[in-house]
């Protein structure tokens, strides 16, 4: 969890850093540079809301957003059920005090002030383990496992020396830009100042020394990537820098000390160091990537996924589907995945092909029932997964779904999550369902439902055979509906369980098909089933039920003041439907 999205030093070793704790780690964070280098890792991001960082002076301010942050880690921490949590900063340590999960925080700054600090070290000994980016943070602190951050030392490579000095940081009073400047001009050495964040490579390779001015820094990476590209550093003899200079890499002057600087600048020049060889010791990311894994504990390798075939249904999904393979190859490898080609105009089926996975070519757009059941006949794996082209598995956690729906009479869904961490109600009760109040679906528990959505569903193969396991006659909607129904009538029940998720990301190809969601057409395939499957008066209630949903929730939402015209549009489609019986 991180309550900001960089690009600073501290953003940019977690993401040197998150991936070595296993496939099953995702990062929660703003969108910006940390959610787009992690996303380059193949990590899942939950965006979180973006907020003011600064505390100082905006007490009343500064703890609503805080309350914002702690809301958003508790929904996500409810949803994924995670092993641990990684509190990335102050900030989001206090978000996460009190989780029912292990914390671990991991703190990268000195603390900014006497109230803070007495709520960070009362959320800091409740924590499963504190990692300290230094020394100085650690002994600020008054407790932490010091790990300090390595840095690729094959990317960060010594090239010939550059000329001038390099000032790199952002432009805030502490970091001392104006102290850097004098003491540039007192040693005669032309200063280099990016405007803006920047990839620091280039920049190091054209200098011949690395400037810090900070009077109180907590670490510098900027300092260890300087000494792994073979330039010398000038910092203060303060903080972190004092864990990271020597004299075979650089010069400490004392803080604040603009004259002292230049004398330190002017020495590194003529000393011909090659500070290289410290990074080589001290500072390999591959290092501390494993001693950073050691101390949080990296999860459980992947579950294997033999005995499994998931099963989707394409109609232009290459972009969706290639996601699928991925997520599949990380979390259940050896698991096979059939793909019913209904349609498509584009190279999904070639890459489920080129992955190794199995196309049936059902020779044009004959709707998602049929699909699936002719790819369900292609299967001889005992375990089938009916999953939608765009879901992502976000761990292993569907093996364990499969290992029970071997001797199970049952059809088993997992929970649905959204793109951006929230829950997908995908569990349903018996007909007429009435949902009228504005809620996010109830905390997550395994129980037994009278259908499920069909973005995933999982059963022992013979079991999906034997129910069909879907209408042939429909071409598109209320399958998943009918099927549970059927499945009910029949002695098979459908559980919900929780303890198993994936992420869906929802109508990927009827949107494009339709230019939005076809209200109408689902409320009255809804009322088709329903029907057919309960008879004319649970239909007529039904109908009044789902009617009754809307209006509630448009009138909450207008109570609040919030957006309701998908709740008017899903309420005029339901009356429509009625009316074009």
């Amino acid at each position: 969890m991180s309550y900001s999205a960089g690009p600073g030093g501290a953003e940019r070793i977690l993401s040197d850093h998150a991936s070595a704790l296993g496939d099953d780690t995702c990062v929660a964070c703003p969108e910006g540079w940390l959610a787009d280098a992690v996303r380059a890792q193949g990590l899942r991001v939950f965006p979180l809301r973006e907020r003011p960082l600064e505390l100082r002076g905006q007490a009343p301010a500064a703890l609503m957003r805080l309350a914002g942050h702690r809301r958003e880690v508790r929904r996500l921490v409810q949803n994924l059920a995670p092993r641990v949590v990684v509190a990335w900063n102050m900030r989001s340590l206090l978000a996460c005090a009190g989780l029912a999960v292990p914390v671990v925080f991991q703190h990268n700054d000195l603390l900014p002030g006497p109230a803070v600090a007495r709520a960070v070290r009362a959320a800091a000994r409740r924590c499963h383990e504190v990692i300290a980016l230094s020394q100085a943070i650690a002994d600020d602190l008054g407790m932490g496992q010091v790990i300090h951050p390595g840095v690729d030392l094959e990317r960060f490579g010594p090239t010939p020396r550059g000329h001038g000095a390099l000032f790199l940081g952002v432009d805030k009073p502490w970091k001392r830009l104006d102290l850097a400047r004098e003491a540039c001009r007192l040693a005669g050495v032309p200063l280099t100042v990016p405007s803006g964040f920047e990839d620091p490579l280039p920049l190091l390779r054209d200098a011949a020394c690395l400037i810090h001015a900070a009077d109180r820094e907590p670490f510098g990476l900027a300092l260890v990537e300087a000494l792994a590209c073979d330039v010398p550093v000038v910092a203060p003899s303060a903080g972190g820098p004092l864990e990271i200079v020597d004299e075979s890499s650089g010069r400490l002057y004392p803080p604040g000390d603009a004259a002292s600087a230049a004398d330190a600048i002017r020495a590194v020049l003529e000393a011909g160091l090659r500070p290289r060889a410290r990074a080589e010791r001290l500072f390999d990311l591959r290092e501390s990537r494993r001693r950073w894994a050691r101390a949080i504990g990296t999860g459980p390798p992947p579950e294997r996924g033999e005995g499994i075939a998931l099963v989707t249904v394409l109609h232009d999904s290459e972009r969706e589907v290639r996601t699928l393979m991925a997520s599949i190859d990380r979390h259940l490898p050896g698991a096979r995945l059939i793909a019913a080609d209904s349609g498509s105009s584009d190279g999904g089926a070639a890459a489920v092909r080129a992955w190794g996975g199995t196309v049936v070519d059902m020779g044009g757009n004959t709707g998602f029932g049929r699909a699936t059941n002719a790819g369900i006949a292609a299967v001889e794996e005992p375990v089938t997964v009916v999953v939608n082209p765009d879901v992502e598995l976000l761990d292993s956690s569907l093996a364990q779904l499969a290992r029970e729906a071997h001797d199970a009479e049952r059809i088993q869904a997992p929970l649905l999550l959204r793109p951006d961490g929230t829950r997908e109600w995908g569990e349903h009760g018996e007909p007429p369902e009435t949902r009228v109040v504005l809620m996010p679906p109830p905390r997550p528990r395994r129980r037994r439902v009278a259908w499920a959505v069909g973005a995933c569903l999982v059963a022992r193969t013979e079991v999906f055979r034997r129910l069909g396991p879907f209408d042939e006659r429909t071409f598109m909607y209320g399958e998943d509906m009918d099927l549970g129904l059927r499945a009910r009538d029949a002695g098979v029940e459908t559980w919900f369980c929780p303890d198993a998720r994936v992420l869906h990301v929802g109508a990927h190809a009827t949107e494009r098909e339709f230019a939005g969601e076809p209200f109408e057409l689902l409320a009255r395939r809804r009322a088709e089933v329903v029907e057919e499957r309960r008879g004319r008066r649970a239909r007529a209630l039904d109908s009044a039920a789902q009617g009754l949903t809307f209006a509630t929730r448009i009138a909450a939402k207008s109570l609040l003041r919030r957006p309701s015209a998908r709740e008017r549009e899903q309420l005029r489609a339901l009356l429509r439907a009625r009316r074009a019986r």
